[in-house]
């Protein structure tokens, strides 16, 4: 399937951007009934959950955008239940979400986009 490619090789950019950047990669595509989280580093102390969205074009708006609260809700119920299969604290540990939006060749880095 040309969308599961074209996703896989977003996520792959993603992961190489985010580790010559200094990130250390743990995981990919956590799944759980909530939701997934599509990358998983450490910086520092802190665990930071990424969203990849992809565009080949603008036309239907940039890829940061269709980072929608929704889906902000869904990764966050993700990265709860990470953490609790993972016996972590999450009142005892720095975390952040980023986004990477990759839009045909273009890669931006979006940091805790939830604040």
């Amino acid at each position: 399937e040309a969308s599961k490619v074209i996703g896989d090789r977003a996520e792959r950019q993603a992961k190489d951007f985010l580790i010559a950047n200094g990130l250390v990669f743990v995981s990919q595509n956590y799944r759980c009934k909530q939701g997934e989280i599509d990358l998983i580093f450490r910086d520092g102390d802190t665990w930071v959950f990424v969203e990849v969205k992809y565009r080949s074009q603008i036309a239907h708006g940039t890829p940061e955008e269709f980072f929608t609260s929704i889906k902000q809700r869904r990764v966050l119920s993700a990265v709860k239940l990470f953490l609790l299969d993972n016996q972590l604290n999450e009142f005892h540990m720095s975390i952040r979400i980023d986004v990477i939006a990759i839009q045909g060749d273009a890669l931006k880095w979006f940091k805790n986009v939830t604040g």
